[in-house]
C-alpha cells in the first residue's frame, strides 16, 4: 500500500465527502461499549445493534449518540453483519467489536486512501490483541494481525459462517495500513477465563459447519497432526514458550481450540452423512 501522504488539492472535496457509518453489534458489552463508540465519533453514523442486552449497554449506546436497533440473539455477528449494513445511511462502513478501539484520528488516513484509490473495496487494519488489559506480543494472537474493518457495502459480500472473511466483488480491491503502533487497531480480546471458554466455546459449536463449507473434511490421521502443529507453532514459532506462563497456556489453549474445532467437524460430517443416507 502506497504510504498515507499530505493531502493534494484535486482530491480534498472528494476527501471531505467520504462520509463513514460505524457499526457495532453487542450483547451485554457494557464494560467496553464506550470506548468503542467514543472511538467512533467521527463517523457521521453510528448504529449499535443490541441482541437483547440485560446491562447497560442500550443506555451506553443512546448517550454516545448511537442509533440503537434490537435484534433477536445470535451466537456469532457473522449472522448479522449483512442484516446490519442495511441499516447504513452511508457507502463506507467501519464495524468493530464493542470491545475493540480505532487509533485517534485515523480517520484522515482512511479518508485518504480512499480518495487515492477509487476501487478499493475493503480496507484492512492491523490489530493488536490484549489478554486482560496486557498486550500480547507472542502466540497466534500476537503475531502480526489485521482485521477487515472498514468497507463499502456496495463492494464486499458477507459470509455466516464463523471467522470466514469478507469477500471483496470481482473489480475492486483491497488495501492495507502499514503495522504501525500509530494504526494499531486495540482489540480487548480476553478480561476474565471465563469470558475466554465461554465464547470460544460458542465459536467451537459453529466451527463444524464453517469448515465443512471450506471444502475440509475430518481424518483422525490429520486431527493429531493438527493439534501438535497448533501447539508447536503457538510454543516456538510465535514465541509462546518465551511468554512465561501465559504464553504457555495460551499455546495450549489455542490447541484445544483447533482440537474441538475439527471434532466439531466430524461431528457436523457424520450428521450430514446421516442425512444424506435417511433422504
Amino acid at each position: 500500500m502506497q504510504e498515507p501522504t499530505a493531502l493534494n488539492s484535486p482530491s480534498l472535496a472528494t476527501h471531505q465527502k467520504i462520509q463513514f457509518t460505524g457499526i457495532a453489534v453487542t450483547y451485554n458489552e457494557a464494560q467496553r461499549l464506550r470506548g468503542c463508540l467514543n472511538s467512533l465519533r467521527f463517523c457521521e453514523q453510528l448504529i449499535v445493534v443490541d441482541l437483547g442486552s440485560t446491562d447497560a449497554s442500550v443506555e451506553i449506546a443512546q448517550q454516545c449518540g448511537a442509533e440503537v436497533v434490537h435484534h433477536e440473539r445470535v451466537p456469532i455477528v457473522e449472522h448479522i453483519r449483512e442484516k446490519a449494513v442495511t441499516y447504513a445511511r452511508n457507502d463506507w462502513v467501519i464495524f468493530l467489536d464493542p470491545d475493540e478501539v480505532l487509533p485517534a484520528n485515523i480517520e484522515d488516513e482512511l479518508r485518504l486512501l480512499i480518495t487515492q484509490q477509487p476501487n478499493l473495496g475493503l480496507i484492512n487494519l492491523p490489530r493488536q490483541f490484549y489478554f486482560k488489559n496486557r498486550p500480547l506480543n507472542f502466540t497466534i494472537w500476537g503475531k502480526e494481525q489485521i482485521k477487515q474493518a472498514v468497507l463499502h457495502k456496495n463492494r464486499c459480500k458477507f459470509s455466516p459462517y464463523v471467522h470466514q472473511p469478507v469477500q471483496i466483488i470481482n473489480g475492486y480491491i483491497s488495501g492495507t495500513l502499514p503495522q504501525q503502533p500509530d494504526y494499531y487497531l486495540k482489540h480487548y480480546w480476553v478480561d476474565s477465563y471465563r469470558q475466554m471458554f465461554e465464547k470460544h466455546w460458542r465459536y467451537i459449536k459453529l466451527e463444524g459447519k464453517s469448515r465443512s463449507e471450506r471444502g475440509e473434511r475430518f481424518y483422525w490421521g490429520n486431527w493429531f497432526k493438527s493439534i501438535a502443529s497448533a501447539l508447536i507453532h503457538n510454543l516456538f514459532t510465535y514465541n509462546g514458550i518465551r511468554g512465561g506462563l501465559l504464553g504457555i497456556f495460551l499455546s495450549f489453549f489455542y490447541a484445544w481450540y483447533v482440537a474441538m474445532s475439527l471434532l466439531s467437524l466430524r461431528q457436523y460430517q457424520k450428521s450430514t452423512e446421516k442425512g444424506i443416507v435417511s433422504n
